[in-house]
């Protein structure tokens, strides 16, 4: 079965579309006061100042950019719904169906007129999971300090994703006070453009949730790089479209030249499974409806799909385009869309209704770092080069590779599980009646990435011997390293007690 050591469960930003962003600002209704939209949450003045701009607009429900700056609505995770006629009820019902699907806590509505004449209904709401004290300016010298101002309350640790004007994406851990609030941070630098940040707590152990984006910029309004969507999903089945969503994730490493990802089937599988419930239940989160993380699904669908590590990314929107569009506009999304440690990866898309009966498109992405297939015996005289050279930095003498050492390093590596570091060199010592034994015992996705230890890089050490072993149970690599104070020894390494 599949055994990951790391698993990365990135929090969502459910917008309800994303678009490019306007040039220009349009005026708000002529009436702001909504005598007919009543629902059971708190107000927010930002998110009446959204739901007034989409209404001004006269398009859609798209949160983008241009309107989070014109209404100074910084929460992380927010839907909107719009209707361009007087009919109340009909907003408030589906308006209620995705606020319930999100489990929204702040509520903003508008009614009134648009610049045309057309009547029109607008509600917005929002999980608000932290407190901005203030209102975060749109335009930030380079070099300055960002004033966020922020309380956390009772939230986990942060983690700030900034995307930079190249489209690359920054990451750091933030460090609150006593209080849980944050006064400023100090801005990633990358010339002049458009930044986003975004803000991640977890709202349980393992349960990351975007708490706050914003867009901003420095110098001029240069987006990041952002490879388009050029044709419509009418006519493509769920198929043709999953294969879209896999080049567009292939082109976007391409421009920011990293590496592309390897497309594997079983995370393909994977995907294809998670999309469908996701769709099913409405609602984006990396616990499916019946409690199933990534990691499972995998254990589930395949039983020889080993990995390092995994993340998964999620969105739905009405189209291909708008999900894509809320994959890369949100920093923490496209941080794992371009990462360079990653490998391989699976894509799935699928068509279904949201919750207010309109077209919804789900995107599931599954991203891992596969343990690179080595040769042991290549691997073995690659760390014992690196050794030496280690020991060369530090004007040591070469170690010479002992080859009882090396053969009992070899037996001591085949069990399952090894034994740990102390059992190791007490029966290698016992073996080969030398008390001045050291071991190292470790179990790693790649053996070449280990760092000499200080055993290996010791004076008084002399000789050494190396034991490597695949493992058929979580494709890991067993390494057992055994280093020796005395003269090499000779003959054929004793039997193990």
């Amino acid at each position: 079965m599949s055994s990951p050591r790391s698993v990365i469960l990135i929090g969502l930003l459910p917008l309800w579309a994303m678009a490019a962003c306007q040039t220009a600002a349009p005026a708000a209704p002529e009436d702001k006061a909504p005598a007919g939209l009543r629902f059971d949450h708190p107000g927010a003045p930002a998110l009446d100042r959204v739901a007034a701009y989409l209404c001004a607009r006269e398009t859609d429900a798209v949160i983008d950019d241009e309107a989070r700056r014109a209404a100074g609505l910084a929460d992380g995770q927010v839907v909107a719904v719009v209707r361009f006629d007087d009919d109340a009820a009909a907003l408030t019902r589906s308006a209620e169906a995705l606020f319930a699907q999100l489990s929204v806590n702040r509520v903003g509505t508008a009614e009134g007129h648009t610049l045309t004449g057309r009547p029109c209904l607008a509600a917005a709401g929002a999980r608000r999971l932290v407190e901005v004290e203030s209102a975060l300016p749109v335009e930030v010298d380079a070099g300055e300090a960002f004033p966020l101002g922020l309380s956390l309350g009772a939230g986990g640790r942060p983690v700030l994703f900034t995307t930079l004007p190249d489209g690359h994406v920054r990451r750091r851990v933030l460090e609150p006070d006593e209080a849980g609030h944050i006064a400023h941070v100090a801005l990633a630098d990358g010339g002049a453009g458009r930044y986003r940040m975004e803000l991640l707590v977890d709202t349980a152990p393992g349960v990351p949730e975007v708490a706050l984006y914003w867009p901003y910029f420095s110098g001029r309004d240069r987006p990041p790089p952002h490879p388009p969507v050029y044709f419509g999903d009418a006519g493509h089945d769920d198929v043709a479209l999953s294969h879209r969503a896999e080049a567009l994730v292939q082109r976007l490493r391409n421009e920011l030249d990293v590496v592309p990802f390897k497309v594997h089937p079983r995370l393909v599988d994977a995907a294809r499974l998670r999309g469908q419930e996701l769709t099913d239940h409405g609602a984006l989160g990396h616990a499916l409806p019946f409690g199933e993380t990534p990691d499972q699904t995998l254990a589930r669908t395949s039983t020889s799909f080993w990995y390092a590590r995994l993340s998964e990314v999620q969105a739905q929107a009405s189209t291909l385009e708008e999900a894509w569009h809320v994959l890369l506009d949100s920093p923490a999304h496209r941080y794992e869309l371009v990462r360079t440690d990653m490998t391989h990866f699976g894509t799935w898309v699928v068509r279904g209704k949201d919750a207010a009966g309109q077209m919804l498109i789900t995107v599931v992405v599954l991203i891992a770092r596969r343990p690179p297939a080595r040769d042991l015996e290549t691997a073995r005289t690659e760390l014992i080069g690196r050794i030496n050279l280690a020991r060369h930095h530090r004007e040591r003498p070469v170690l010479v590779v002992d080859p009882v050492l090396t053969e009992l390093a070899e037996r001591l590596v085949q069990p399952e599980p090894v034994g740990s570091a102390t059992d190791v060199a007490v029966a290698a010592a016992r073996a080969t009646d030398d008390d001045t034994i050291k071991a190292q015992v470790l179990s790693v996705d790649d053996p070449l990435r280990l760092a000499p230890s200080g055993a290996a890089t010791d004076g008084a050490t002399t000789s050494m011997g190396i034991g490597l072993r695949h493992s058929s149970i979580d494709g890991q690599t067993r390494v057992v390293l055994l280093f020796s104070a005395r003269a090499p020894l000779t003959g054929r390494a004793p039997a193990v007690p």
